[in-house]
This record gives C-alpha cells, structure tokens and sequence, in this order.
C-alpha cells in the first residue's frame, strides 16, 4: 500500500516540519493546564487537573470554537488544505475512501445531555464535516479502537484498496484532551507528574497530547517531493481479553501480532508506543527483547515531544518514520536520562544515523488490543 501524502498538526506546530525540528531539537511542548486556550464548557478538564501538564493544539484551533466540533472542523479545513498542497494531481472524492479515527471524538460536547439527545459523537463529527464542505466520497466510516485506532484505520484502509472499494483512501486520526478522556486515565493512575520519559527507570506516567493527523493511501498515484518511495508492507492487529486495562507483563499479543505476520523479519528499527507508563513500557521492551534477543535494533518513541495523542498517535508516528527513511536518521527519547534496568532492549536518546529501510511501528491500546505496521522502501 503506496503513501502518497501527509498533513500533521501537533502541539510542535503546524506541518510535518514543526514536529521533525521539535523531536530532533529535544523540545518538549507540555504546558500547565491554565494555559489552555479556551474557556468553552465543553473542553474544559475536570478540576483534578487543574495545575498538570499537558500538550496543547496551537490556540488558533480554539478560536472561535464553542464545541469540540467546532475544533475538529477548524483541524480537518487546515488537514485538507495541506494535503491538496502535498498530493499531486485532484482529489476526485467520488473515487476515494474516507477514515475517521479516533478513541473518542467529540464526547465532551454530550456530557450532560439527556440520552435521548445524545448522538455518537465519531460519527456526528464526520458526518457534519463532510455535508458541510461538500465532499462526496464513495464511502467513509469512523473506527475507535482506543490508541490503537490510526493502526485499525491503515490496516482496512488497506483492505479498501485491495478490493478495489476505492482508488486512493484518506484516514485522519485526532483526538482532543478534556474532562472524559483526563478522568479515565487518572482513574487508572496513568497520569505522570514529570515529563514523559519512555523506558526510564524513573518514568512515571503519561502527559496527554493533542494532535490530528492525515495520510494519503493508494496504488497508482506516486509521491509528491521525494524520490524514495516509501508504502505500508505489513499491517494487523490482535486483542487480548486478558489485558483490557493493562497489557500482558510479557508483551504476550505484541509478541505474537508481530512474530504471526512476519513484522519481525528485516527491521532496522523501530516506534514503539513508549507511553512512559511502568506497565507498558516493560510490556513493550519484553516483547522485543523475545523478538530480537540480540537487543541490537533501535528503538525510541515520540511521546516524550508531543505527549500522548491517542488515536492520532499511530499516524504521527508513520509519518515520522517515513521521515527517517527519506532523511537516515532516527530520533531518540532526549528525556530518557537512566534505562530502565530491567529493559535491555536498545533505547536511544540521541540522534542514530544510518539507512534505514524497515521501520516497525507498534501501538497499545485499551481493550487489549495490540497493533503494529511496517513502513518500507520500494527502493
């Protein structure tokens, strides 16, 4: 499956390059919740947080906006309008498929509200965009498969393209941060109090991002501004139900995803969902360490820069790995100052250059679901 474009939208910035000079600079872009830039209902964290950090959508995003909607369109306006500057040729919507991921939408704009008014608050967000703008895709669908949703969107983006259901697919991952999504993880006790620190000995939690983020899927139409054509070889994803909260302390699904579908197989390096928790972290590195018990093949993760982005994070971190494939260089944790001692997977926290032409992208979610792709060089 060919990418042929990308948009992004982080707390770095607006565009690819404004992640890419954060994550190689060591720039950390949390911020105190007062600082957030908006005061509409909706989007407000439940008093809890007030003090904590977090990683923000560049406040423009917020004006204007009396609703969570309202900042999901003010995102997919700015997504698209990259991605028409990223794609060569139209876009012919009638021919392409459309995918919308993410963990929960636009939830906060129905707390409170009589059931009989609620509406699903993916789908509604969809929906609503597409009528509004006039884009008249031959099919589109929402997917929530918590932080593992961008992973579910590739994997039948790709089923799409297979069977001809569609010439090229757009899949679009975004979440935003506020009261529903902040009390589950500080319910679960997921919530750190210093920067994130991926695979440290000291970590102690995840610091929420929020971030949209888009990819262009196809098989005919080639990319735009590089000569390294780069495509998804491998995708899947597997549930454990014995993990629904926290995964297995052997990485046990990750393993096995991975090993089942020959992900494994001529890796240089790899993202891992790093979300600086105790649990997944060593979950993660356990994994890895059954897969490669040589410990010799790289791995970082970006959370650390941008927090954590839940569903969008998969495609963030697609499209860094694309980055690291056209540029040979990998990025490293630059907060991880101490490896956790019982990891002995090969961490980095500096900057590894080297050609890379295999990178594995992994991701965990709650549910028990367990995911991962490769990102490859056609050359």
């Amino acid at each position: 499956m060919q990418i042929i474009s990308s948009a992004l939208v982080t707390s770095c910035g607006i565009g690819k390059c404004a992640l890419i000079d954060s994550i190689y600079s060591g720039k950390l872009t949390h911020r105190a919740f007062s600082s957030r830039p908006t005061t509409k209902k909706p989007l407000m964290f439940p008093s809890f947080y007030e003090g904590a950090q977090y990683c923000p959508l560049p406040s423009s995003f917020y004006q204007k906006a009396n609703s969570a909607r309202d900042v999901f369109f003010n995102l997919f306006d700015e997504i698209f309008s990259q991605l028409k500057s990223n794609t060569p040729g139209e876009f012919d919507y009638s021919k392409m498929g459309m995918i919308f991921c993410s963990t929960k939408g636009a939830t906060e704009d129905y707390l409170g509200i009589a059931a009989q008014k609620f509406a699903d608050p993916i789908h509604s967000v969809l929906d609503s965009y597409l009528t509004a703008r006039e884009m008249n895709f031959a099919k589109s669908i929402c997917i929530s498969n918590a932080c593992s949703s961008s992973h579910v969107g590739i994997f039948l983006a790709n089923k799409w393209l297979l069977r001809d259901e569609a010439e090229e697919v757009v899949v679009i991952s975004s979440d935003l941060i506020g009261s529903f999504v902040a009390s589950g993880f500080n319910s679960l006790k997921a919530l750190g109090t210093t920067p994130i620190r991926p695979f440290d000995g000291k970590r102690d939690g995840l610091l929420l991002g929020e971030a949209c983020a888009a990819v262009v899927f196809g098989k005919n139409r080639g990319p735009l501004n590089t000569s390294i054509g780069i495509k998804i070889s491998k995708v899947g994803f597997i549930t454990d139900p014995g993990a629904t909260i926290r995964p297995n302390a052997e990485g046990e699904s990750l393993y096995q995803l991975i090993k089942n579908h020959g992900m494994d197989i001529g890796v240089d390096a790899i993202i891992a969902h790093g979300t600086s928790t105790p649990a997944n972290d060593l979950s993660e590195a356990k994994a890895y360490e059954r897969l490669f018990p040589e410990n010799n093949i790289p791995i970082t993760a970006s959370k650390w820069c941008i927090g954590h982005t839940m569903g969008a994070s998969g495609l963030i971190d697609l499209i860094l790995a694309m980055d690291s494939i056209e540029s040979g260089r990998l990025f490293p944790i630059s907060t991880l100052k101490e490896r956790d001692p019982n990891i002995n997977s090969l961490v980095i926290n500096e900057t590894l250059s080297a050609e890379f032409n295999n990178i594995l992208v992994s991701s965990l979610g709650f549910g028990g679901i367990a995911a991962a792709f490769n990102v490859i060089s056609e050359n």
